[in-house]
């Protein structure tokens, strides 16, 4: 188990159950049979362990502090049981500002640099929630943490500065429709949204459950998605991909486009063989 103190996690469909302490609870997750414990959060105060099928990863707007609390993840779980599907949220031009490096590599490329982070549970002992690629220097840097999260506002201050790499943060699906999104990236512009109509608009309370319901309408034909936790309002748009859109700001929303093709994918249409061809 990975311990936060200080902080607890509501997620959707959680069980409560009494614990006489933090072990506990961690032992009641560990042996759960009714569904996939991913994650718990143990009140001291009221001896309180609630059990959820969610992560603060996938649910952001649930992770709240609580200095009686402390919140676990279950790393005991296989990979494909914590993270079904894994994508990437770019932040182009971005890395994290502070203390937040955990290993530091010379790779041989992008997708050395992506597997070193996704296994790094079984091959390093830690979860790696993000990383920074710097394709000039082929350097890869990992991190425990993704402090950036989903929340935005003009008083939400991001980890966030300028820099000649890019930072990824690893995306993490467990429903069905999540195999859609396995291994691509979709890229992240903050406090911005579309200049124009959206196809559908819902209410959503995380963007986790924002994506989902975009897959489960449109699949593969759903181009973007904005999203705001200051509203809970979650836009789905299907641009075909022609003339990029238009984006306005606004510093309670940001923008996500979908790439659907891979980024070897897009290496190959920007070869000179191919744009020859």
């Amino acid at each position: 188990m990975e311990r936060t103190p200080g902080f607890r996690f509501e997620g959707s469909g959680d069980r409560e159950l009494f614990a006489v302490n933090r072990t506990d609870c961690e032992s009641k997750c560990i042996n759960e049979e009714s569904f996939k414990c991913r994650s718990c959060s143990f009140d001291r105060a009221g001896s309180v362990c609630r059990l959820s099928r969610e992560t603060r990863a996938m649910n952001p707007a649930g992770f709240m502090t609580d200095a009686n609390s402390d919140y676990m993840e279950n790393l005991c779980l296989s990979g494909s049981d914590l993270c079904s599907a894994t994508a990437l949220i770019l932040e182009a031009g971005k890395e994290l500002e502070g203390a937040y490096e955990r290993d530091l590599f010379t790779v041989r490329d992008f997708k050395d640099c992506s597997d070193k982070c996704i296994h790094s549970l079984t091959e390093r002992g830690f979860m790696c929630r993000s990383f920074l690629y710097y394709d000039k220097s082929k350097t890869c840097v990992l991190y425990p943490d993704d402090p950036v999260g989903d929340a935005e506002g003009p008083d939400i201050q991001k980890p966030l500065k300028s820099s000649s790499g890019d930072l990824y943060r690893l995306f993490c699906g467990t429903s069905d429709r999540d195999a859609l999104i396995n291994n691509l990236t979709f890229e992240c512009y903050r406090r911005k949204r579309l200049d124009g109509p959206h196809q559908a608009e819902t209410k959503s309370y995380s963007f986790q459950e924002c994506l989902d319901e975009c897959m489960r309408r449109y699949g593969r034909d759903c181009r973007s998605v904005e999203y705001s936790s200051r509203y809970q309002s979650c836009r789905f748009s299907s641009y075909d991909g022609g003339m990029k859109p238009s984006l306005v700001d606004d510093d309670f929303y940001d923008y996500y486009e979908f790439k659907w093709c891979t980024y070897f994918e897009r290496l190959l249409l920007s070869s000179p063989l191919h744009l020859a061809a």
